[in-house]
């Protein structure tokens, strides 16, 4: 397939030319002008795909709750991860003869006469196929977003975060969206708070507890006015 489509890039390459008025001799149909071993093609494939596979897991692993995505899920995509590195540094580091990669890449090896990093490479890799089965099924269950505007992507981390930080005058916000129930309210700097700009976080529904911190020995809020007392 690599040999094809290297030939297929030749064949477009020269035909554009000859549109543009280029002279160049027809391109050999005996082989193709990039030669690669099949290491170096498959070091080359495994890179391209298992490198962007192993951002994007660490992504969800990263920017999600467990309670999202579910304690095994979270397990399983670490185990990927390590996983696909330590393909990564088996593949690179050793000199594989190309009989023994093929097998490695064959359903139908049984890889009994496969010994240190071959076995190992096999192992790895049935191993990393098996995470990739069972997390296409069980992340397929879960109620992901499915578009990419900022405003769906806000409404699930605010429904699935266990926790939320805000200033005590942003979180008017919270009161528009649907989430759940927060149980406890922490205010930081509270001493520092005039009392309706505490009001607003108090007034989330279904707080069980409040703790607020502040010294109490701290200057507190000062509101200035212009008004004029007559008594």
């Amino acid at each position: 397939m690599f040999i094809e489509n290297e030939m297929r890039k030749e064949q477009d390459h020269f035909e554009h030319d000859n549109s543009n008025g280029s002279k160049h001799h027809k391109p050999s149909r005996s082989g193709v002008r990039v030669h690669k071993s099949f290491l170096e093609f498959v070091e080359e494939r495994f890179l391209s795909i298992a490198l962007p596979l192993k951002d994007s897991v660490s992504l969800l692993c990263m920017h999600l709750p467990r309670s999202c995505i579910l304690e095994q899920n979270s397990e399983n995509m670490a185990s990927l991860i390590w996983n696909l590195e330590s393909f990564r540094e088996l593949l690179l580091k050793n000199n594989i003869d190309y009989e023994v990669l093929e097998e490695i890449f064959s359903p139908e090896s049984k890889h009994n006469s496969l010994e240190g990093a071959e076995f190992s490479l096999r192992q790895i890799r049935t191993d990393c196929l098996s995470l990739l089965r069972t997390l296409e099924v069980s992340l397929g269950k879960l109620s992901l977003p499915n578009d990419k505007s900022d405003e769906s992507i806000k409404k699930f981390c605010l429904r699935a975060s266990p926790l939320i930080f805000s200033t005590a005058s942003s979180s008017f916000m919270l009161h528009y969206y649907e989430m759940e129930p927060l149980d406890i309210l922490v205010i930081d700097e509270s001493a520092q708070l005039k009392e309706c700009e505490s009001v607003i976080p108090l007034l989330l529904p279904n707080i069980n507890h409040a703790i607020l911190v502040g010294d109490e020995f701290q200057l507190p809020a000062m509101v200035e006015s212009r008004a004029e007392f007559t008594k």
